[in-house]
């Protein structure tokens, strides 16, 4: 069972259980949680808590100043495919990120700061859109009988996709992984359409509406989140 402890005046949850290392983690409330192997002796675990303390103390800071309106990423939480999930930070030996349950966690090492726990979540989240797309475009070129195009995923602020119809080439905003995979497949619909019209003309939103008649709520919807 865990157990509550003071450490600077800062509740933390104590549970030992069967794990290898000691794991320590900030929830996104500002609660600190720790894991102890069975067998740690107690000298270990407050030598470890506080050479930590300074990386805690700086979670439990950014948790203090979540805003009234949260972007779609911010120190707390990340928008994945319409839903947003809390951010789980997670101090160990080796760096992983992983949706785990109804939040994702950052698995991290004690020296990380935000710069590499923010490149850390970006390339999970470059992942986890290519894992969609390379569903999408496949799905969609075959159904609507498009040459076999390839693809890419790029930082691009002023637009969601591009196409160039000469190459078939495709690339795609990483901001996409923030919308729900009904906008991005519209997205997917919509530089399609452009190996059939290159420029934005009657045909080709004719296209777009055969294969995504509710194009125009999904681009509002986008234009919202």
């Amino acid at each position: 069972m865990p157990t509550t402890v003071l450490y600077h005046d800062v509740p933390i949850e104590m549970t030992r259980k069967a794990v290898k290392y000691l794991r320590l983690r900030v929830t996104p409330t500002g609660a600190v949680h720790l894991s102890v192997p069975w067998h740690c002796p107690q000298s270990q675990v407050d030598t470890f808590v506080a050479q930590h303390w300074p990386w805690v103390e700086a979670q439990r800071a950014k948790r203090q100043s979540i805003p009234t309106t949260p972007p779609v990423v911010s120190s707390d939480s990340v928008v994945l495919f319409g839903i947003r999930y809390p951010i789980e930070v997670v101090v160990q030996k080796t760096r992983q990120v992983i949706i785990q349950a109804d939040r994702i966690v950052l698995h991290c090492t004690a020296r990380d700061g935000a710069p590499t726990q923010q490149r850390l979540l970006q390339q999970f989240l470059q992942v986890q859109l290519a894992a969609q797309l390379a569903q999408l475009v496949p799905q969609w070129h075959q159904t609507m009988q498009t040459v076999v195009p390839t693809w890419q995923i790029r930082n691009m602020r002023s637009r969601w996709g591009s196409c160039n119809p000469r190459t078939a080439h495709l690339a795609f905003a990483l901001a996409l992984v923030h919308q729900p995979l009904q906008c991005i497949a519209y997205v997917v619909i919509h530089e399609l359409a452009h190996l059939f019209e290159a420029n934005h003309g009657p045909k080709f939103w004719q296209v777009v509406t055969t294969y995504c008649p509710q194009w125009r709520a999904m681009r509002q919807q986008m234009r919202m989140n």
